[in-house]
């Protein structure tokens, strides 16, 4: 049994670049559940689609997201992408990247407002931009390279916010090593996220990272990529019951 478990271990290994003790319990409790997740980890990272530093990154994306912030997945991925070559400053902007979907808060949010104020804000919308409103559009459209109907509703609401994010969000893109592709493609892996599932901003990312020379195949490595987040229930899961086992089998109570 120990040689079937040195080679769960070696394959995981293989993929994350050392074994995720987390994971030792499973190993006593049900390994065909991991064998089975390993095969399914495995179409990601043996196809020769991402290169395996970028396939890092965007786990480390995913665990470093805002939604999920799983620290476990970071320390993983994030010596892993230095392995594979990763530069601090390529680490440094992924982390800027994935900050911007605070802005979702006024993308889903900002509609709402312009929903309950019904009249109000149907003249607000059909009111004639201000010239300060204008500068800060022009702006964006020329930093940002895209507009959207979220932008029109958050330009008049509050135009002097919009430009500020403008710059917060043109930072990565201005000093940061990554290629356009994979910003895009990093973009793409936390809004699919499953603790986001922000559709609105996925599409719009997808259209930039194919628009910026990325593939469908390159696209769809980021969402299986994204899928693995899921095994970190297991993951999180497994030492609690493993600790609450050994209580009650120790006879003790819980204070």
């Amino acid at each position: 049994m120990s040689e079937s478990y040195d080679v769960l271990r070696a394959e995981y290994a293989e993929y994350y670049g050392e074994w995720d003790a987390q994971l030792d319990g499973l190993l006593e409790l049900d390994p065909d559940f991991l064998q089975a997740h390993l095969a399914m980890l495995a179409a990601p990272w043996r196809a020769d689609v991402l290169d395996p530093k970028i396939k890092h990154l965007i786990g480390l994306a995913v665990s470093v997201s805002t939604t999920h912030l799983y620290r476990p997945g970071v320390r993983t991925h994030l010596k892993a992408a230095l392995a594979e070559g990763a530069t601090a400053a390529e680490v440094m902007e992924v982390f800027q990247l994935v900050t911007v979907i605070g802005m979702h808060s006024c993308n889903v949010g900002v509609p709402i407002l312009l929903e309950e104020l019904g009249e109000v804000g149907s003249q607000l919308m059909a009111a004639s931009l201000t010239p300060e409103q204008e500068v800060v559009k022009k702006r964006y459209q020329q930093r940002r390279g895209n507009w959207g109907p979220h932008w029109e509703k958050l330009v008049r609401l509050s135009p002097a916010f919009l430009s500020a994010y403008t710059d917060y969000s043109m930072v990565p893109w201005l000093e940061g090593p990554l290629e356009p592709r994979v910003k895009e493609l990093i973009y793409v892996a936390v809004n699919v996220s499953a603790t986001h599932l922000y559709a609105q901003g996925l599409r719009v990312h997808v259209r930039n990272a194919l628009e910026r020379g990325a593939t469908s195949a390159e696209v769809m490595a980021v969402y299986e990529l994204a899928t693995s987040l899921g095994m970190h229930s297991v993951a999180f899961g497994v030492p609690v019951l493993l600790e609450e086992l050994q209580v009650a089998s120790a006879g003790l109570d819980r204070p």
